[in-house]
């Protein structure tokens, strides 16, 4: 079995789960459709590695997990597994040339299988061995390692990179840390096992998935775990779409992604899902396009980014407009009815900017440039000044 071998021109590993973390979200179901579209949008858009699913949960999820094999997408397909042969074992049956263990890190989730932290460590060196004969790429996932002790993740590492796996992958199970831990713990375990790989799987019950990402990025982290618009149980994960802007913006870190495909990308699993996206959805909702107040409009009309991070085009996303309401100034009433072939006149302009506000105060939102328009003209029978 060989693996997929890395893209080379990226500087941050992404693993997108949608297919099993973000399904794991209630009452989300892919068909099979869906399942291999989405497969083949995710390998289009640059994603290196895509988590395709849990074996062990049946014949019909591993039927489905093959049916994405056979496509012989150009990115790594890896299967999710818990930390037992039986899984190891299901997943070498779906064709995937990677598969992902993951073992309780804190002692909370290993009471809950009952799993002591010695036989945690036992049971890595035993799980890496037998996995190895079985796929060219073997991840070990630290389960809850943002409730772990310290001292505890530190020898969970180290038998990681001992037992000769290729990953080490800390989760933040229930979305506790912050990015100032999450940057400590990183720079920490770099230091304890240097050379082994490093990814982070957040989520977003405190909402800082994203953040927590780009602090793992900055802290050495080779990988981290996104779904496509944050899909996920609870609040959520980390979403691909974020994480991949925020590390090209605030880090000047390349992902590989084709970032005009996101907007499509979004929408195709929102509308899948049954989940619209919130208007103000960093990156791909539909109110981040949109600017009222006069002073920001002002100056838009000579450069767009004075207020705007990134071009709507980058993502794949129409152009911004302007919206009159209460906050609108003169500059966006003038361009409005510019567009229209209208001259507006510093009198007419003073007297519209006052109709306008009333109107929007009233109305408790925006009006359209039709309304302008026409208020415009009712205007026009009042002499200049």
């Amino acid at each position: 079995m060989i693996d997929t071998p890395p893209r080379h021109g990226r500087d941050v590993w992404l693993i997108d789960t949608t297919l099993r973390d973000g399904e794991q979200a209630p009452g989300v179901v892919f068909t099979r459709r869906q399942r291999l579209e989405l497969a083949e949008a995710l390998a289009g858009v640059g994603v290196p590695e895509i988590e395709v699913g849990i074996p062990a949960m049946g014949e019909d999820e591993c039927q489905a997990i093959r049916d994405v094999v056979a496509l012989r997408l150009d990115c790594r397909l890896t299967a999710w597994a818990r930390g037992c042969r039986a899984d190891i074992e299901a997943a070498a049956g779906c064709g995937v040339p990677a598969v992902h263990l993951a073992l309780p890190a804190s002692a909370l989730h290993g009471m809950a299988i009952g799993m002591s932290p010695d036989r945690v460590i036992e049971r890595i060196h035993e799980l890496v061995d037998f996995a190895r004969g079985q796929f060219a790429f073997v991840s070990i996932g630290a389960q809850d390692a943002s409730r772990a002790d310290p001292a505890f993740l530190d020898a969970f590492a180290r038998a990681v990179r001992d037992a000769g796996a290729d990953r080490l992958r800390l989760a933040d199970t229930v979305g506790i840390w912050n990015p100032l831990q999450v940057g400590e713990v990183f720079t920490r375990l770099g230091g304890v096992v240097d050379g082994l790989p490093l990814g982070f799987h957040g989520h977003n019950d405190l909402g800082m998935a994203t953040a927590n990402c780009v602090a793992a990025i900055a802290a050495g982290a080779h990988s981290v775990d996104v779904t496509v618009n944050g899909l996920g149980e609870r609040a959520g994960n980390a979403a691909l779409e974020q994480v991949v802007m925020a590390a090209r913006i605030s880090l000047g870190r390349d992902c590989g992604i084709t970032t005009e495909g996101l907007t499509g990308l979004c929408r195709r699993v929102a509308a899948e899902t049954g989940r619209p996206i919130p208007r103000h959805q960093p990156i791909t909702g539909a109110g981040i396009r949109q600017h009222e107040s006069g002073v920001h409009v002002h100056a838009l009309l000579r450069d767009r980014a004075t207020f705007e991070p990134f071009c709507p085009s980058d993502v794949g996303a129409s152009e911004s407009e302007f919206v009159l309401g209460k906050h609108s100034g003169t500059t966006a009433l003038a361009h409005i009815l510019g567009q229209e072939g209208i001259a507006l006149s510093k009198s007419r302009a003073g007297m519209l900017l006052r109709r306008l506000r009333r109107e929007a105060i009233a109305c408790r939102g925006a009006v359209t440039p039709s309304d302008v328009v026409r208020w415009y003209r009712e205007l026009a029978t009042v002499p200049d000044a």
